[in-house]
């Protein structure tokens, strides 16, 4: 039996340093010059490889997309031999570009998928310092908390089921790209300060209403003992493109808290870059 190669999407690189606004990321209006890694993970030796890439998503033309590769043994990595080109229009919204790679070769032909995020890098913003005391809002009840962190694939809600009062403070986003976002929310929190009970943190999609702890959930902290033994955590979630979120804290128990503050990261640099290609060829 004779094996064949099998060439598939191992890595890209973004270079926007000479045409583009420097910061490493595909942004609108920009140029940008960008190298496809593939790998061999097939039987047999890759030769002879010219590749075409295209795009159908909008606001993005491919102003040069034709490159041949090395040659590859199996295992072995290759990267295009003149770079792609690609720009972005002015009214281009933030999110992933979608791109074929198309693979002619002596025996044949392939074409391997190719998905860049893009704006990436955005700010983190903030959760500013603040303490839940007697005159914050209140609820009835609270998450469980089962140790599991939520993370960017989504977790299902612990529900509650822990009655006494609680107190409460909620924040807004916004998740302003054009495609859906993994964000992260880390919350810091003193410990050993005598007098107070733990606090958790969820994250909900548009609203959140404290008598129905799993309508709109999107993640929560899940750990026992934030604010009081434990100083800091993180969960994670996706927040669909264009929507708001909102990000609570709350106490465990009928007790106040100690003092915590917090960051949310994973919004989107929507920096444009500075113009057209040039149109000269690309460096690499």
């Amino acid at each position: 039996m004779v094996g064949t190669s099998n060439l598939q999407f191992n890595s890209v690189a973004i270079n926007d340093a000479t045409s583009g606004n420097g910061n490493g990321v595909i942004n609108s209006n920009e140029c940008v010059n960008m190298n496809v890694v593939l790998k061999n993970n097939g039987c047999a030796n890759a030769t002879g490889i010219s590749a075409t890439l295209t795009t159908s998503t909008p606001g993005v033309t491919v102003t040069q997309g034709s490159s041949s590769y090395p040659n590859m043994v199996i295992d072995a990595t290759g990267t295009n031999s003149t770079p792609f080109q690609i720009q972005t229009s002015n009214s281009f919204p933030c999110g992933t570009i979608d791109f074929d790679l198309n693979l002619t070769f002596p025996n044949g032909s392939t074409t391997v998928p190719v998905t860049v995020p893009t704006c990436t890098g955005g700010a983190n913003q903030t959760i500013p310092p603040s303490m839940l005391t007697a005159s914050d809002l209140t609820q009835a009840d609270r998450l469980g908390r089962d140790g599991l962190p939520s993370e960017c694939g989504g977790k299902q809600c612990p529900g509650g089921g822990f009655p006494g009062t609680k107190f409460y403070k909620t924040y807004n986003f916004t998740n302003s790209g054009g495609a859906p976002a993994c964000f992260t929310v880390t919350i810091n929190a003193a410990t050993g300060v005598a007098g107070v009970g733990d606090i958790e943190s969820a994250a909900y999609l548009n609203s959140y209403d404290p008598t129905n702890l799993c309508l709109n959930y999107l993640g929560d902290s899940a750990v026992v003992g934030l604010g009081t033994t434990v100083g800091s955590a993180s969960y994670s979630f996706t927040v669909p493109a264009q929507s708001n979120f909102v990000i609570v804290v709350n106490t465990t128990g009928t007790t106040t808290s100690s003092q915590f503050s917090g960051t949310v990261s994973g919004f989107f640099d929507f920096t444009p870059g500075p113009g057209p290609c040039p149109t000269s060829a690309p460096s690499r």
